[in-house]
């Protein structure tokens, strides 16, 4: 049988994280944590998606994938055993695209510790993602946008959605060595393709302000939502999602009701993805 894959890619991007000024001799905690996006920031996503040679890079924050078959009537279903829910990684602090010049006098206590790390680090992967079919996941965010723009009569396809955020190490080390008052907060993605009559196909996707994700299908990319921007200041929402840094971040209950995107300490929906998939997936399969 053909098959095809749909994927979701998020990642942290350099754009829209200030430059921190290192002729401060001392940084406010705000300032320390976009440092550290900023160096800890992906390159950006080109070209088509491959999952292999994407999962070796380990240069993503997140990462759902799943294949999808034909059968020989042209029904399409998806593939047993082809899903892949996977939180990313933090990688090694890099001074080198912080795209300034300075002294080693004038490197923070954070620049100097963080750049002796070389370590890809593991993301967490909330409990809750999940890859579905035949329904929507119970905590999707899509269920209004598609029946605005599908109706009511639709066939779930497939339904992936991502929970996650940085793991423990980056979230210790945002709190003991850049002094955030905040863990690190859920982030998200989602997308669904749906049968609208039958072999008409429309492809969903959402996910939250930041990080940036791109979605693709049969390695083409159909959909591409920038992150917003980390203003590194005080007020700055992005940075005050997660918990207090004084709550055990292992004692929260897991469990939360209703869209992901309302869900506490998880960032809020970014711009709709909407695309007509039909002649995509005819041609691809």
């Amino acid at each position: 049988m053909a098959s095809i894959e749909i994927a979701c890619v998020s990642w942290i991007d350099i754009e829209n994280i200030p430059q921190p000024a290192f002729y401060k001799p001392i940084f406010d905690w705000e300032s320390a944590v976009a440092l550290g996006l900023r160096a800890t920031s992906n390159p950006r996503p080109t070209g088509p998606f491959v999952r292999a040679s994407t999962i070796a890079k380990k240069h993503y924050r997140g990462l759902s994938a799943s294949r999808l078959v034909k059968t020989a009537e042209g029904a399409v279903f998806r593939e047993v055993g082809g899903d892949l829910s996977d939180p990313g990684y933090t990688p090694p602090f890099d001074a080198q695209i912080l795209g300034v010049n300075y002294s080693v006098e004038k490197m923070t206590a954070l620049v100097a510790w963080l750049t002796t790390d070389k370590e890809f680090h593991e993301g967490e992967k909330h409990q809750q993602s999940s890859i579905v079919s035949g329904k929507l996941h119970r905590h999707s965010v899509l269920a209004d946008d598609i029946h605005r723009h599908g109706g009511n009569d639709f066939r779930v396809i497939v339904n992936a959605l991502l929970k996650f955020r940085a793991g423990r190490y980056t979230d210790e080390v945002g709190i003991e060595k850049a002094g955030s008052k905040f863990h690190v907060p859920w982030v998200w993605h989602e997308f669904a393709l749906v049968e609208l009559g039958k072999y008409n196909y429309k492809f969903f996707g959402r996910a939250s302000r930041f990080p940036s994700h791109k979605w693709y299908i049969a390695g083409q990319e159909v959909g591409y939502v920038p992150q917003m921007a980390v203003l590194a200041s005080p007020g700055d929402p992005m940075l005050r999602a997660g918990l207090p840094k004084d709550v055990p971040i292992e004692l929260v209950s897991s469990q939360c009701d209703g869209p992901v995107g309302k869900h506490p300490n998880a960032l809020a929906p970014g711009e709709l993805i909407v695309f007509n998939a039909t002649s995509l997936i005819r041609s691809a399969m």
